[in-house]
């Protein structure tokens, strides 16, 4: 966005910021316009991020010159209008391939990583015309990418006077497959947000807008800035918990601040337009307890009553072989992310806890580090079948479940770890069981309350971080610095002994309530042992996939082409139970979620209340449920499940699989 001659011009990267966040629009219109300055503050890993794209284009457009098409780069000319120039001239000429050139019409500029001829349609050039083709890292093509695209091929038409048939992006990979995309498809909505972008550019101000917080945030050089307002205003978005949707109501309600949601009369006394009445009472709850927090200065927190199958029921009781288990990864580093430090803390024979840990920066190691932390827990609980593995958060067991597929090893260990129930997660369990005065219920937030002490600074620990996974990204041919090797594993060490301290106090909350006189049950001890059909079938696929697989490099740039069949067939053997294993994932991972998280996943629904059942002569009875208003996928005539016997259909699920 940049202001010329009292004209104000605008690019792609205004038209998806502008769909991200209309507040960054008025913000970028108020530095167009002089009336302030934009901050010096760039996303720490914009440098990588900006390489990575360079490497990834330039790597395709090596690939476009070894099929012996005639070829132009422009991307050494910085003058803009030589560029747009250039541009027409190389497309009256014909070239075949047009990279990074530069098209413009009346406010609109764009430039498209590369135009190529096609001979589907003329144009005012001849029988050829041209299509934009965009090179992108993420593995899924976003709606602004697609705005990009969109916004490229209107100037491409412009220019030739003719209308592309399609937009094409090229995504990360060793094959170079473009994803076509139909113009016409999405015009319509690209009119839309570039509309609403040129009556906000024509006629904006500043005040307009609010910086609600979004996804956007975490890469928006006015995220500063923006916080600052939020917190100065008491927004609403600062209460642990709440939902954009909850706000909406709130803010219907004129309660958008947290202090006036503190003294919400609750129970409630109306039915809300959006959400759920339990829902917005419980971050009525959780916002007394944030501004009590802030108003005695002091931690505050309070024991939620005790609910069957969740929080401290959850809870199994402590074993001396328990796992406290911790991953670092990268999602970003080579073709579908990096596990680069697996780390976890047991007790010794003295009852001190011990750190191990297992470095891996390429595919092999990775496949190694896995196969031994499971191999460990395997044996932990063979010792004691009362052992559980702990964690905070999804995404140890979620990126666990996750290698066993891409590697084809320790499945049946990981399926009968799930059956039985061994993964316990602590963040699941503290909001289910405790309501706390902090702003989010993330480990480093919670540490205040078991008296959790770090060994490395948060600082420290964040630089090396960058360092490790920026050197993965790129991958460099030097050596990992050592010191940043260091620090890492002081953190992960870190997180592995702040999960154990958890569960210890979260374990003397339970003692507390029961001394009180509740009566708290224990979750079952299972063994998680599969059917003995499925469990012969298993042994036998286990051991044709060993052979197969025997001496293959993890890598898959690294196999010869004998060695990638041998891959592929191991890959069939078992390929229709691991698709339904997938789906069967997800499934238990949305029947352990609470009301309020199923009504942000759009596959699902939250709150449902059972209303009536209504038997129907000789055929089975209808059920009738009723649920608040939410944005969902599930539409009229969906078959559908509730979470009632969950333990016991997860262990027929899996068994039968």
């Amino acid at each position: 966005m940049k202001l010329l001659s009292k004209h104000l011009r605008l690019a792609a990267t205004d038209l998806s910021n502008h769909l991200a966040c209309r507040h960054v629009t008025t913000l970028d219109l108020s530095v167009a316009r002089s009336e302030r300055t934009a901050p010096k503050w760039e996303a720490p890993d914009l440098a990588v991020i900006q390489e990575l794209g360079r490497r990834h284009e330039a790597a395709y457009l090596n690939h476009l010159r070894e099929q012996g098409w005639s070829f132009v780069n422009l991307a050494e000319i910085k003058d803009e209008q030589r560029s747009i120039a250039e541009t027409l001239s190389s497309m009256e000429r014909g070239v075949d391939v047009i990279a990074q050139g530069t098209l413009a019409h009346d406010r609109w500029f764009g430039q498209p990583d590369v135009l190529r001829k096609v001979m589907t349609q003329p144009s005012r050039f001849g029988d050829w015309s041209y299509e934009v083709y965009d090179c992108k890292l993420t593995r899924e093509t976003k709606a602004a990418t697609l705005l990009q695209l969109a916004l490229y091929s209107e100037l491409l038409a412009k220019a030739q006077d003719a209308e592309p048939e399609e937009m094409h992006v090229v995504p990360g990979g060793a094959n170079f497959q473009p994803e076509p995309y139909r113009c016409d498809e999405f015009a319509a909505y690209y009119r839309h947000v570039k509309a609403q972008l040129e009556d906000v550019s024509d006629n904006g101000k500043v005040d307009r807008t609010y910086p609600e917080p979004c996804t956007h945030c975490d890469v928006c050089r006015w995220f500063r800035e923006c916080d600052a307002r939020r917190r100065g205003d008491d927004h609403l978005s600062l209460v642990a918990g709440v939902t954009k949707l909850q706000r909406a109501q709130l803010i219907e309600w004129q309660t958008e601040t947290m202090a006036k949601l503190a003294v919400l009369p609750i129970p409630l006394n109306r039915k809300p337009r959006h959400g759920s009445k339990d829902a917005i009472e419980r971050v009525g709850e959780q916002a007394r307890v944030q501004v009590e927090a802030r108003t005695l200065d002091k931690l505050v927190h309070e024991l939620l009553d005790v609910a069957e199958n969740t929080g401290f029921c959850s809870l199994p009781a402590p074993s001396p072989r328990d796992v406290f288990v911790d991953l670092e990864g990268d999602p970003f580093a080579g073709a579908s992310g990096q596990e680069y430090l697996f780390g976890f803390v047991v007790q010794d024979e003295s009852g001190k806890l011990r750190y191990h840990k297992q470095w891996c920066l390429t595919p092999d190691e990775e496949k190694r580090a896995f196969e031994w932390l499971i191999d460990e827990v395997m044996k932990r609980w063979a010792a004691d079948p009362a052992m559980h593995l702990y964690h905070f958060g999804g995404y140890e067991r979620t990126h666990l479940r996750n290698l066993t597929l891409r590697y084809i090893t320790r499945e049946a260990e990981i399926d009968r770890m799930l059956r039985a129930h061994l993964f316990i997660d602590l963040h699941t369990i503290f909001k289910q069981a405790v309501r706390a005065g902090v702003e989010e219920y993330s480990l480093k937030k919670l540490e205040a309350f078991h008296k959790f002490e770090r060994t490395v600074p948060l600082e420290q620990s964040r630089a090396a971080m960058r360092h490790i996974e920026h050197w993965l990204e790129l991958a460099r041919g030097d050596e990992l610095r050592k010191e940043d090797q260091r620090v890492m594993e002081g953190y992960n060490e870190d997180d592995c002994r702040s999960t154990a301290s958890l569960r210890d106090w979260l374990e003397i909350q339970r003692q507390d309530k029961e001394r009180a006189g509740k009566t708290i049950p224990r979750p079952s001890i299972e063994d998680g042992a599969p059917s003995e059909q499925v469990d012969e079938r298993q042994k036998r696929v286990a051991a044709l996939v060993a052979q197969l697989l025997e001496s293959l490099p993890a890598n898959p740039s690294d196999r010869s082409d004998e060695q990638s069949a041998r891959w592929m067939l191991a890959q069939l053997l078992d390929w229709h139970r691991r698709e339904d294993k997938v789906e069967q994932w997800q499934y238990f991972h949305f029947a352990e979620m609470d009301d309020d998280s199923l009504m942000e996943e759009r596959p699902t629904l939250g709150g449902l209340q059972f209303v009536r059942r209504t038997a129907k002569g000789s055929t089975l009875p209808v059920d009738t449920y009723s649920f608040p208003p939410q944005e969902t996928d599930v539409h009229a005539g969906d078959k559908v499940a509730t979470e009632t016997s969950r333990s016991a259909r997860w262990n027929r699920s899996i068994s039968q699989n």
